[in-house]
């Protein structure tokens, strides 16, 4: 058996800010600032500031890697692009590891069964999702609340770092079908989950497939625009595993007045 926790995790204030204050971002030559302050609901993430140390008229080289001195000034603006998208792909892994770590955990202590319910309560309060996308539309800009503009806000969102190609096995590949402004469908080609979970044998994916994910794609829609639908087309389990089998594939639209 298993229950609700009877609290849940706070993010005073006082905290928040001691934790993430403002940052400004400067971006080559047409000096776009960014400034941003944590919430104090602990929804979203502040914006890392640039460090470069100038000398002269001229700035120092950017870093492809901190294996030099240490700086106490460091800065995600001191590093190279290549590095700092190298970071971010190595975030996004480190999150899908995260709560693949987290499913483990309590499919141990409390069964597969437990396990899905309280991934499921994650996503039915709606925070995880809201605070996702709130980030995504503010850090890149992302106008409207059609399905256009929430298959941006997926493509960047947190697992996905932007790139889903052979270089990325490690994380989510997808193929976005958009037929027009409220019309999409959204095809995952490949799911690192999913590959664990057959690989294990124990026939979980048929709850996080067939339960959580189906919450998870429809409250990710939602927090965007409650308007939005999200509709599987295909879910495990599978029958075909071959090299060109997909995982996963979701049709979203945009409900009409």
């Amino acid at each position: 058996m298993w229950r609700k926790p009877d609290t849940e995790w706070a993010c005073p204030e006082e905290t928040s800010k001691a934790l993430w204050p403002k940052h400004t971002l400067t971006k080559g030559s047409n000096e776009r600032i960014a400034e941003t302050n944590i919430e104090s609901t602990c929804i979203t993430m502040p914006i890392l500031s640039g460090n470069h140390v100038k000398k002269g008229n001229s700035e120092m080289p950017e870093l492809a890697d901190y294996s030099g001195p240490f700086n106490p000034n460091i800065g995600a603006g001191d590093f190279s692009k290549e590095t700092i998208i190298a970071f971010l792909l190595e975030k996004c892994r480190l999150f899908v590891l995260m709560e693949g770590y987290y499913q483990d955990v309590i499919r141990t202590k409390m069964g597969d069964e437990a396990a899905c319910d309280w991934a499921c309560e994650v996503y039915r309060a709606d925070k995880l999702p809201r605070a996702i996308m709130t980030g995504v539309r503010r850090v890149f800009n992302i106008q409207g609340d059609d399905v256009e503009s929430f298959m941006k806000a997926m493509q960047c969102a947190e697992s996905n770092g932007l790139q889903w190609g052979p270089n990325t096995p490690h994380l989510f590949q997808w193929e976005i079908d958009l037929k027009n402004r409220n019309d999409s469908v959204l095809t995952v080609k490949r799911c690192p989950a999913l590959l664990y979970l057959e690989k294990e044998g124990k026939g979980y994916e048929r709850l996080v497939c067939g339960k959580l994910e189906v919450m998870a794609f429809q409250t990710y829609a939602s927090a965007f625009n409650p308007k939005i639908q999200a509709r599987p087309l295909q879910i495990p389990p599978r029958k075909n595993r071959g090299e060109n089998a997909i995982a996963c594939q979701w049709e979203y639209t945009l409900e009409q007045e």
